[in-house]
């Protein structure tokens, strides 16, 4: 399944139909919600609502209320399936007894779509136009941006979605169609990333991906605009006004996150076989003190992106357990006997007296513990994925580096720092040796 978004462009009066017809979704989703809250209010043997009871319901719902009636019968029946999403997730929540907060379904205020299956709906021009054929007057929109869609893809299409964001709309198009994987040649490469805040992420060579910081740059901006919806009088035309702003600018931050990660995650695919992350824990990461920067870094989205990429280019994406990649030493394994905090950015061993960057260490130690898990595993097919590890491995062993260094730079000028060294010692001896030979030259 894929989904292709365009933009739609029509005329106020089209827009305030649309807005319509997302309210009426609204309106039928809390309302097959309610009956089945009243429903579970009786009696065990007594409750006898489920899906098709939901879909029922809409048909009521258009004979009793007129503004339900304009909207297409299939529209009505998705905005019914919203409701009993909820409701089923509901439920496999309270058979999983490892998730506290089951979820119970509540009454939906801010509904921003509005969707129809495969009628009510016909593209003109080709597809460079739409025109909604139900009661609601929506009319013809014209279609900007997007992919365009062949004869055969247009008879694949299982859902057409109609989003508001902002004060845009947009129009995703759900096609049954498969991804076409792109057949490119291995080269070999393994590499280890290892995700952070100061760094978007320092791979295992010691290359390091800078933090845009995308909401930390607009935040001054968005404060701004916040105050100014508050100072409003609520339901007033300068409060939609100002929010409108804020949504725009919003939306904004989201779409720069993902370019950002997508663009980041195909470079990384493309450029290696095997790729090594930590399994992060990000929903309880939130929770701590640095959450906003951790939301801000956008991890999890950079994460999907690459196993997407992974799939359409025949890559390969393992995860491995985050404990002790930050403290332990890459070289000898050892534990530090303090704890070493977030203002520590430099990894010191007091056991071999490896120094090296802290996140280029866990890095290297994220690609060992993918290469040990390996070894255990023993799976002919991982043969080739194994070697990989091994060899880039054995190429990121050469960045350690035992002295007192305090930095990924140090590591790289220490060879330089250390001739410099020889030959002011070569100097000063030879210096010593002529005063001497003088001294001597004199006496006799």
């Amino acid at each position: 399944m894929k989904v292709f978004e365009y933009r739609m462009y029509g005329t106020d009066e089209q827009f305030a139909s649309v807005d319509e017809a997302i309210r009426t979704v609204q309106f039928i989703r809390n309302s097959v919600i309610a009956r089945w809250v009243l429903e579970g209010s009786k009696p065990k043997e007594q409750r006898k609502y489920g899906k098709y009871d939901m879909n029922r319901d809409c048909a009521v719902l258009s004979k009793t209320y007129e503004f339900c009636g304009r909207l297409n019968s299939q529209a009505r029946q998705a905005s019914a399936e919203r409701g009993w999403s909820s409701v089923k997730r509901y439920y496999e929540n309270c058979k999983n007894l490892a998730i506290k907060n089951k979820g119970y379904p509540k009454f939906k205020k801010d509904v921003r779509s509005v969707e129809y299956k495969v009628t009510g709906w016909k593209f003109c021009a080709g597809t460079k136009q739409i025109r909604f054929t139900d009661k609601t007057e929506m009319g013809v929109f014209t279609l900007r941006g997007g992919r365009y869609l062949s004869k055969s893809m247009l008879e694949k299409i299982q859902r057409v979605r109609i989003v508001r964001k902002a004060d845009k709309y947009y129009l995703q198009v759900c096609v049954d169609i498969e991804n076409k994987r792109e057949q490119v040649a291995p080269n070999g490469k393994a590499i280890s990333l290892d995700l952070g805040l100061k760094e978007f992420y320092v791979d295992s060579t010691g290359f390091s991906k800078e933090n845009p910081r995308f909401l930390r740059k607009g935040e001054k901006k968005l404060k701004k605009l916040q105050r100014q919806v508050s100072r409003c009088k609520k339901g007033s035309k300068n409060r939609t006004k100002r929010k409108y702003k804020l949504a725009k600018l919003h939306c904004r931050v989201a779409n720069q996150r993902k370019d950002f990660c997508g663009k980041a995650a195909k470079d990384v695919v493309m450029s290696n076989d095997v790729v090594v992350l930590e399994k992060l824990n990000i929903r309880k990461m939130v929770k701590s003190r640095l959450a906003k920067s951790i939301s801000d870094a956008s991890w999890g989205a950079f994460c999907n992106q690459l196993e997407r990429y992974s799939e359409l280019y025949h890559r390969t994406i393992l995860y491995v357990n985050p404990a002790h990649t930050t403290q332990a030493c890459n070289a000898c394994g050892c534990l530090p006997t303090k704890k070493i905090t977030l203002n520590v950015r430099t990894y010191k061993c007091e056991h071999c007296g490896l120094v090296l960057d802290r996140d280029l260490n866990a890095a290297i130690n994220i690609l060992q513990f993918a290469n040990s898990e390996l070894a255990t595993a023993g799976h002919a097919e991982s043969g080739f994925i194994h070697q990989c590890i091994k060899d880039a491995l054995d190429e990121s062993k050469k960045l350690n580096v035992f002295g007192d260094q305090t930095s990924i730079v140090g590591t790289q000028v220490l060879a330089t720092s250390q001739i410099d060294e020889k030959e002011t010692i070569i100097q000063t001896t030879k210096k010593n040796l002529e005063t001497k030979l003088k001294s001597l030259d004199s006496v006799d």
